[in-house]
């Protein structure tokens, strides 16, 4: 993809070719996330890093003079702030002149615990959240002994990115997840399991609006895909 460039709107804008996956962590059921402090039930761990920096660094430079989307998976704490240090170097690095694309849309896939003072970078560097409401209403039966109630403040914060500016891109995980679209829809506004548990510590306000919630499943995907212009409204 590196060496050819991206394929944009084949066959009748069905086929399009554009995207660089990276996975920085694993995930927060297994340990695997990668946390700033310990996990609060398994002290002697913070989680797997599975991305190098000076392996990365270079990818990421020439993908914004291909003018290539880079999309890296980051659940924890860690992996995240990683990923957003990563692309606000690339992009002091490359600059909007030396850019095929000026604004070129990259997300953090996820982005599943954030520390709160990593949340407003995402809207400053235009970074995209793309982020599941299901994982949070799934996740919350086991989240709160992974990392604690007080870094629970900066989990699933869909309304606290929203707030900033930031775009959330909703999506399923499916396979991982039912890959139902109310589902998805119930996740974000209630942010209850289906039985309606939510819990302590689960911040009721990161909740969305039934509108936000629309948004985030047509306008602000489409947007990630640059394909605003094609769908996801009428």
């Amino acid at each position: 993809l590196l060496a050819a460039g991206p394929t944009i709107g084949a066959f009748g804008n069905r086929f399009t070719f554009r995207t660089i996956k990276v996975v920085s962590d694993g995930a927060l059921g297994s340990r695997g996330a990668a946390l700033l402090q310990p996990y609060a039930d398994a002290p002697n761990t913070t989680g797997l890093m599975t991305v190098k920096q000076e392996e990365l660094a270079p990818m990421l430079a020439a993908s914004l003079e291909k003018g290539i989307q880079v999309e890296t998976h980051a659940i924890g704490d860690r992996a995240n702030r990683f990923t957003l240090d990563e692309y606000e170097k690339a992009f002091s690095a490359v600059p909007v002149a030396q850019r095929k694309v000026a604004d070129p849309r990259w997300r953090i896939e996820h982005a599943q615990v954030l520390d709160p003072a990593d949340i407003p970078r995402l809207a400053k560097l235009k970074v995209i959240a793309s982020m599941q409401p299901s994982h949070a209403i799934g996740d919350l039966h086991f989240a709160p002994s992974r990392v604690g109630i007080a870094r629970l403040k900066g989990a699933y914060a869909w309304q606290s990115l929203i707030k900033t500016g930031a775009i959330i891109a909703g999506g399923s995980d499916a396979p991982v997840e039912r890959g139902e679209p109310m589902i998805e829809f119930y996740a974000a506004v209630a942010r209850k399991d289906q039985k309606g548990f939510q819990g302590d510590g689960w911040h009721p306000e990161e909740a969305v609006s039934r509108e936000q919630a629309l948004k985030m499943f047509t306008i602000w995907p489409a947007f990630a895909a640059f394909e605003e212009k094609l769908r996801g409204s009428i």
